[in-house]
């Protein structure tokens, strides 16, 4: 297989991949009411788009070498290193982006003297109802 072929091989990997996740994910906002808590969601979002490519993109390997045993045991160790991946990150991003929106409003606090209180309990009741409405 030359150079060229592997490279479109792998772009047509990527773009089943991302199919396959996405089809996974419209199905977890049908039923994203269902999960009460929004970081339960966000987990099983990232564990299925980080399962799908880690099958598709494990398994990618055999099928250019035309190894049927190494496919499968890429496409076995991809899903699962993507599954809790794609969980971890997801969980850590937002921890992340949480600390990052505490510290600028701790921040904004301290520039500018505005009250501790009412800034946070404002940001925070109207990230909540956020949260909620989705």
């Amino acid at each position: 297989m030359t150079s060229f072929i592997r490279k479109v091989f792998m772009i047509l990997i990527g773009f089943l991949a991302g199919t396959a996740s996405w089809a996974v994910i419209e199905l977890l906002f049908y039923f994203g009411e269902s999960i009460k808590y929004h970081i339960l969601w966000n987990s099983l979002a990232g564990a299925s788009i980080g399962l799908f490519f880690g099958l598709f993109f494990g398994s990618a390997e055999g099928i250019i070498l035309s190894d049927f045993k190494r496919s499968l045991r890429g496409a076995v160790s991809g899903s699962l290193m993507g599954l809790a991946a794609g969980a971890l990150v997801v969980l850590l991003a937002q921890g992340f982006l949480s600390y990052y929106f505490i510290l600028v409003n701790l921040l904004s606090i301290i520039f500018y003297g505005i009250v501790l209180q009412e800034l946070l309990s404002v940001y925070f009741l109207d990230y909540f109802l956020a949260v909620l409405r989705e």
